[in-house]
């Protein structure tokens, strides 16, 4: 038998309506959010503070509740696209890294050289920059070109954790994985964390 292209669509549909969410139980979401952890190291140390508290229904309450504002507190609405605004911070680091470094390139000729770098440094200003040179200075030459400064603002903003404290909550309560937290997903997460309470 051949599914065609409507059924299929059908049979997607109703795999992903609330109705569908409304079969899952909360001891199934947990293990799913327990796993989704485990796979993602930033969301590991997010998921470890939560089973810490497992004996203590107070804490685990106030994390609920924290969870709860973090990601609708404050006239914030569910759908969620949390990978888009963790992709917009992540832009707004990149341009800052980026400010800082070009604030010592004085002939805007997109590169940065020893003696800008010099100049700069002897008017009080860009320490970071001069960290840069010993580190994305790749050819030696002392000039830090376009390539290499673009390798140093990736270095810098790629220390930076990937969601914050709003978005780990959305990316753990995330059951399709699909980058937004719908309204369903919210309202099963906090049933999964609360399953565990003692």
């Amino acid at each position: 038998m051949t599914l065609t292209s409507a059924a299929l669509a059908t049979l997607l549909l109703v795999a992903f309506t609330p109705a569908a969410f409304a079969q899952s139980s909360p001891a199934a979401d947990f293990d799913l959010i327990q796993k989704k952890a485990e796979a993602d190291p930033q969301l590991r140390g997010y998921f470890s503070r939560f089973s810490q508290m497992q004996q203590n229904s107070g804490a685990i309450r106030m994390m609920l509740d924290q969870v709860n504002n973090q990601i609708i507190g404050r006239n914030r609405t569910l759908p969620f696209a949390y990978r888009q605004e963790a992709d917009v911070q992540i832009a707004q680091a990149r341009g800052q890294v980026w400010g800082q470094l070009l604030s010592v390139d004085l002939n805007n000729d997109g590169e940065i050289t020893a003696a800008e770098l010099k100049t700069t440094l002897s008017f009080g200003g860009r320490n970071q920059v001069a960290d840069a040179f010993f580190v994305s200075d790749a050819n030696n030459d002392f000039v830090l070109s376009h390539e290499e400064l673009r390798a140093e603002v990736e270095r810098q903003v790629g220390d930076r954790n990937r969601f914050g404290g709003r978005s780990q909550s959305a990316a753990l309560f995330d059951f399709d994985d699909d980058g937004i937290l719908t309204d369903e997903e919210m309202q099963r997460g906090v049933a999964a964390l609360s399953y565990k309470l003692p």
